[in-house]
């Protein structure tokens, strides 16, 4: 059974943990209320796992776990640090070497029985795999679902939609978004944010500042990478994803502040934002108008493969967005597409099919057959191309669903060769 340590000043929290620890069938837990008493207890009585609270008064959880990381005597420990939401978090705590899992906000017991129980369960992977999952090249090779990702521009599907589209589809990986401000990264297991990272910012912050700062300064871009597990990365983020973008969505209200900087800001970079504004206001008429052309959807547009987000759940993004264009597929069985209005599924080809049996088949096709790809070209308005398709995106999914029942196969087969 493996052995843990819970470092923690508040009796009552050390209780309630191990409390819910006992009843996940962890029953081997040590408890000490300081730093010390930890370093006493590792040379004594080494476990398999830390959990520390950050703030201690004498040696805070990130400086223990430096301890630990340096001692060679621990090597193998892992190690979870738990801090709450108005902690500082140290610069350098999430690069290699640093704690396994940091989690920052009022976290439940549960969750933290959760976290340690997925650590404890990466460690015992048998030899045999755990050896070839060290190798960093196969590691990222075997992760990886396919090459091409997800990518595309934030003008044509914001932050916002793109995050629900991937939580609709239960993904996990990374977003990455390049921004005139700089690069941020949102972190999904299992179609849930658990991470964010923008400048000096980590957590719910850094999320809110990305959003925003997307959402007012056009042409950033994305890219997701999708991987077959989550476990070697910091949770710093709980509330779920309608959650997160209820809050946020105060901060885009075109009616709201010209600026929000969400961190500990220094005066300089106060003023630099103070200053920007200024000098925005004040330009000459004739040189802020060409401004809106910046803001055209750029020709990036939205690209990805259909192992990562198939059909229906690109589908849905769109409809989502409630966004107009055209979504052209890549089939190993040839070409097809998608016209949408302002989210609504208006036409589709595929061979020699038109409308709806032309998207059944597409559904069905790219569902069995991998290595599909897509593109999605945005357009300002869809009113010259024939519309052959009535119902919602929602009616049309459900009855296509049916095509993708393994015992229907031979039938859908047949519908996408005629």
């Amino acid at each position: 059974m493996a052995r843990l340590l819970l470092i923690d000043p508040d009796r009552g929290t050390v209780a309630a943990l191990q409390q819910a620890l006992a009843v996940a069938g962890l029953t081997d837990v040590s408890a000490v209320i300081s730093g010390s008493f930890a370093l006493t207890m590792l040379e004594r009585d080494r476990p398999d796992l830390i959990v520390s609270r950050a703030r201690i008064h004498d040696i805070d959880g990130y400086e223990l776990c430096g301890i630990v990381r340096s001692d060679p005597e621990f090597t193998g420990i892992l190690f979870v640090v738990l801090a709450d939401a108005e902690d500082e978090v140290p610069a350098g705590a999430f690069e290699e070497g640093g704690a396994d899992r940091i989690l920052v906000g009022a976290f439940s017991p549960e969750t933290i029985v959760t976290e340690v129980r997925s650590l404890l369960a990466a460690r015992t992977i048998p030899e045999s795999e755990s050896e070839s999952a060290a190798e960093p090249v196969p590691v990222a090779v075997a992760v990886a679902a396919a090459p091409e990702g997800l990518r595309g521009s934030l003008d044509v599907m914001d932050l916002a939609e793109v995050a629900q589209a991937i939580a609709l589809g239960g993904k996990t990986g990374h977003l990455v978004l390049a921004l005139a401000a700089g690069e941020g990264t949102v972190v999904f297991d299992r179609g849930r944010i658990v991470h964010a990272e923008f400048g000096q910012l980590v957590g719910e912050p850094a999320f809110t500042a990305l959003v925003v700062t997307s959402h007012r300064a056009p042409g950033g871009t994305f890219f997701f990478n999708p991987m077959e597990a989550a476990t070697s990365f910091q949770r710093t983020i709980e509330r779920s994803v309608e959650s997160l973008l209820l809050s946020t969505a105060a901060g885009i209200d075109e009616g709201g502040a010209d600026r929000i900087l969400v961190g500990a800001f220094s005066p300089e970079t106060i003023v630099t934002e103070v200053r920007s504004l200024l000098a925005a206001r004040t330009i000459p008429e004739s040189e802020s108008e060409p401004v809106p052309v910046a803001v055209a959807a750029a020709p990036e547009g939205l690209r990805g493969s259909l192992d990562v987000m198939d059909l229906a759940e690109v589908a849905q993004a769109i409809a989502l967005g409630g966004k107009t264009g055209h979504l052209v597929l890549a089939l190993a069985s040839g070409e097809g597409t998608v016209v949408f209005d302002r989210g609504r599924i208006v036409h589709a080809e595929f061979g020699q099919l038109v409308g709806e049996p032309a998207f059944t088949a597409l559904v069905v096709t790219s569902h069995r057959a991998p290595g599909g790809t897509f593109f999605f070209n945005p357009m300002e308005a869809a009113t010259s191309f024939q519309r052959t398709i009535e119902r919602s995106v929602e009616s049309l999914l459900l009855s296509t669903a049916a095509g993708i029942d393994e015992g229907r196969a031979d039938t859908a087969a047949g519908v996408s060769s005629n």
